[in-house]
């Protein structure tokens, strides 16, 4: 047994217990399953015993993490609700216990336990050690298998408007729950947390939680009078003594400053309705943003008391300073302010960029730009950048974020960074243009929208933007065909720019490319090519020339997809020809070209590969009818061109017979 009894030694022994109580159902489970002959029954037990030891695994690795917060809050409540005392022997027969198995069915007396519980409530070991496990397992917080959904640490003593809050505590006068929460953050010098502790000794009232935490650690205090108990899960727990420490005032800002830093959390939750409890923050104080001020600020606090800091920065020069310094100062874990700012509350980013453009010539201001869009386009420590990030969770801030967007040199900045986002992969290997167009399709194409209405913008971010239509994701899709799938007005908006914009022709190029990488013609047959038809029907011929200068063999995509008939039997074909005669021409053109340059075996081939498209019926005589009645019909203007340059090439006649109802070829 280790000298130091603290939260380790605790957590170790629950632990061993757990793995007892593991192996004690696994064996009954292998009992009942060879008690049974249904398959079914076997089958289910043989299921528990896995989800059971997978459960125990994940939870003892859990717990190696610490649970200081649970064991925070275990005491806190303890001490409101009366029993304490019996919580604080519970923890010591538990860090003593022996690691025997016999010796959890002892039955054991803790002071400070119920006067009035249940005649059949256990007296044993392990039973302590049950009610501690889920005492402090449960109000950790963080294994998921214990905490319902949208529920998370910081918001755990948090009154909700549906209930009073997550947390209850069941005591002889019912069920009380948290009726009021308080909280303060930042950094605090030793005379703002004298100021606090000292308005809280004028509030006798014994119905609260006090809590203090920073980014890594939290403990729990109380007081009575002016005598302030502070308990941390790392004290030694072999002895009463040794488990809290009893301070005075500045002692024990002393002892916080010593187990926590100067960088706090400081939470009340209370159980009455309070008119005597005042925590204020002073946003003024430049002091609030040291070391991990801002960090705590915006993990802990609403998104308001961030937006004061950008108010007071707005007023204050030396504070707009601090504020940046902030900003791109990084934690113990290299999280700069920025990202964890966006993090929590992605919707304040315009109002920052706003102020940086503001004083666009203050050195600051330069700086929190740089900020900014160094932010958008680098990963932070989880692996993914504050672009993606405001994508997947955040899609409105876009919107507010490209109103920014203007003919200046900050807002030609922004859209740069914000176009070669487009291009850049995740850590799942999905590109800007992918998840815009799955998560923010509308923002996509409000973003596409400045790009066309200002030349300057086009010119400068096509280039990114056509790249990104041709980068493909994990599943060898192509961001164009994101676009088709998820955002269709994204890509009219793309069809649009291919038509109008000074880089068309890269654009034009980019989408050929995309296509002829597709392994499935369904796609461009059936979604691409009826849209392209619909709207843009104008780039199409220099599509086919990017296509087939690309590789010849495109030409069966291609082929494919005119011959696509829709509910009126019209192939897209045929309503090319009807609607734009010249851009059929132009397209004839192209694969007459194509042609060109095949030789005798390759032009023989196509051939045969046009005769298979099935608008190309046989009679009786097993031979290929073609009706003469269609001007439109693609497969008999190919023939005709192949027959044209086969004969150019080696004089090889192909017969074409000629009869009153069609064309017919032997």
């Amino acid at each position: 047994m280790p000298n130091y009894l603290d939260q380790k030694a605790i957590l170790a022994n629950l632990a061993k217990f757990l793995t007892l109580k593991e192996q004690e159902i696994h064996q009954h489970y292998a009992i009942e399953k060879k008690q049974s002959v249904d398959a079914n029954v076997i089958n289910r037990l043989t299921q528990w015993q896995e989800e059971l030891a997978e459960h125990t695994n994940s939870l003892i690795q859990f717990m190696e993490e610490g649970c200081c917060h649970g064991f925070s809050i275990c005491r806190g409540a303890m001490k409101h609700a009366g029993f304490v005392l019996w919580w604080e022997h519970a923890l010591m027969s538990i860090v003593h216990w022996d690691h025997q198995p016999k010796s959890l069915r002892k039955k054991i007396k803790l002071p400070g336990k119920r006067p009035n519980r249940p005649i059949n409530e256990p007296d044993t070991l392990e039973y302590v050690f049950e009610r501690v496990l889920n005492y402090v397992i449960a109000n950790q917080d963080w294994f998921p298998h214990f905490v319902p959904h949208g529920i998370e640490q910081k918001k755990l003593l948090q009154p909700f408007e549906q209930k009073q809050s997550y947390f209850e505590l069941a005591t002889d006068q019912g069920v009380k729950t948290i009726q009021e929460l308080y909280q303060v953050t930042g950094y605090f010098t030793y005379a703002r947390l004298n100021t606090i502790l000292e308005q809280l000794e004028q509030n006798r009232s014994n119905d609260t939680i006090m809590l203090l935490r920073n980014l890594h650690h939290s403990i729990q205090v109380d007081h009575k009078k002016s005598t302030w108990t502070v308990y941390d899960s790392n004290y030694h727990h072999g002895d009463l003594i040794s488990l809290t420490k009893k301070l005075k005032k500045d002692q024990a800002i002393k002892e916080i400053f010593t187990l926590l830093g100067q960088t706090l959390t400081i939470t009340i939750a209370c159980f009455k309705k309070s008119k005597h409890i005042n925590l204020s923050i002073d946003y003024s104080c430049i002091d609030l943003l040291k070391e991990e001020g801002l960090h705590l600020i915006c993990r802990d606090m609403p998104s308001t008391s961030i937006m004061h800091l950008i108010h007071e920065a707005e007023k204050s020069p030396a504070f707009y300073i601090a504020f940046i310094d902030s900003l791109a100062r990084k934690d113990r874990l290299n999280w700069s302010g920025l990202a964890v700012l966006i993090d929590h509350a992605p919707h304040l980013l315009p109002y920052l960029y706003e102020l940086a453009k503001d004083s666009s010539d203050f050195l600051p201001s330069r700086m929190l730009r740089i900020l900014i869009i160094d932010a958008l386009k680098q990963k932070n420590p989880a692996g993914m950048t504050e672009f993606e990030y405001i994508v997947r969770y955040a899609p409105d801030t876009l919107s507010a974020l490209f109103q920014l967007i203007d003919p200046s040199k900050e807002g030609k900045k922004l859209c740069i960074t914000l176009a070669n986002t487009l291009m850049q992969k995740t850590r799942l290997h999905q590109t800007g243009l992918h998840l815009m167009a799955y998560h923010a399709p509308a923002a996509l194409e409000e973003l596409l929208r400045y790009f066309a209405n200002d030349s300057s913008l086009a010119n400068i971010c096509c280039a990114a933007f056509a790249l990104a239509l041709i980068k493909q994701d994990a599943f060898n899709q192509s961001g164009l065909r994101q676009l088709t799938t998820y955002a269709p007005q994204a890509l009219i908006r793309v069809f649009k720019l291919a038509l109008y914009s000074p880089e068309k022709t890269l654009l034009r190029n980019a989408i050929a490319i995309a296509i002829s990488r597709e392994n499935d013609p369904v796609w461009l047959r059936s979604c691409f090519m009826p849209m392209l038809v619909e709207h843009t029907l104008d780039i199409l011929p220099d599509i086919v020339f990017f296509m087939l200068q690309k590789n010849p063999d495109n030409l069966h995509q291609l082929l494919s997809a005119f011959s696509l008939q829709d509910d009126q039997s019209k192939t897209t074909w045929q309503k090319i020809h009807v609607g734009h005669p010249t851009i059929q021409r132009a397209i004839l053109v192209h694969l007459t070209q194509n042609f060109e340059n095949m030789n005798n075996e390759k032009l023989l081939h196509w051939r045969e590969e046009i005769i298979k498209i099935r608008l190309v019926k046989k009679n009786q005589q097993n031979s290929f009818l073609f009706f003469q009645h269609s001007q439109t019909d693609m497969t008999r203007a190919l023939l005709a061109i192949l027959q044209n340059i086969l004969q150019n090439h080696a004089k090889v006649s192909l017969p074409i017979k000629r009869k009153t109802c069609g064309v017919h070829v032997s």
